[in-house]
């Protein structure tokens, strides 16, 4: 018999909008994100990415189609994505590899994937997609702070930049049947409303000590 794989939670938002975070509390309560990326000088608890997924699949794809790997300058116009179901086999053979199990329940974070969700969404039609978003003017003081973030230099561009990608989280939210909207603030306040809704919608359990723990409001604004 064949083996049977759920689609996955994809969390996705803008940059610096508090993904890691909201990603970690699906981890913390059981999903699975197979080698994922550890903690880093700006992102304390874990980066919850997995590096070979977006290293071997979604950066060549992104540079296939001629937009910016690290999804900050040039990126995407609508004619530009080009489906690839090529993707969903890649996918899943490093997921297999990392150690998912039939039927598990597991993840995949990037926030780039808001840029292309299109061949994402044609791979795996049934996912739960979780959008995480913060006030622009805290996602632009978290770009000026991170040298990674190097695209631009000014407020108003990287203001402009947040507007562009709120574009494509908006378009995703249309086109996409099983959709969170995540609040990164109320999350770091204590409003877990939203995110336990998300948490018990994807058949995990919701494990408060553990996402207490977790959520660190110091780290989530010093960075």
């Amino acid at each position: 018999m064949e083996k049977t794989y759920n689609d996955p939670i994809i969390v996705t938002g803008v940059p610096r909008s508090g993904t890691s975070m909201v990603t970690g509390i699906f981890d913390m309560c059981g999903a699975f994100g197979g080698n994922t990326c550890g903690a880093t000088p700006w992102n304390q608890k874990g980066q919850f990415e997995n590096r070979e997924i977006i290293q071997s699949i979604q950066k060549p794809y992104m540079k296939k189609i001629g937009c910016c790997p690290l999804g900050q300058k040039y990126l995407p116009k609508p004619d530009d994505v080009v489906l690839d179901s090529s993707i969903y086999d890649q996918t899943m053979e490093v997921m297999v590899s990392h150690g998912l199990q039939p039927e598990q329940i597991w993840y995949f974070k990037d926030c780039k994937v808001a840029l292309t969700y299109q061949v994402w969404l044609d791979c795996f039609p049934n996912a739960t997609w979780i959008i995480v978003d913060r006030p622009s003017e805290q996602i632009v003081e978290s770009c000026l702070r991170q040298p990674f973030m190097s695209a631009y230099s000014s407020r108003v561009q990287w203001h402009d930049w947040v507007a562009r990608y709120r574009l494509f989280l908006d378009d995703l939210e249309r086109d996409a049947e099983h959709v969170f909207r995540v609040w990164s603030p109320s999350v770091v306040s204590g409003d877990y409303d939203t995110i336990k809704t998300a948490v018990e919608y994807v058949g995990l359990e919701w494990r408060e000590d553990a996402v207490c723990d977790f959520v660190e409001a110091r780290l989530f604004h010093e960075n």
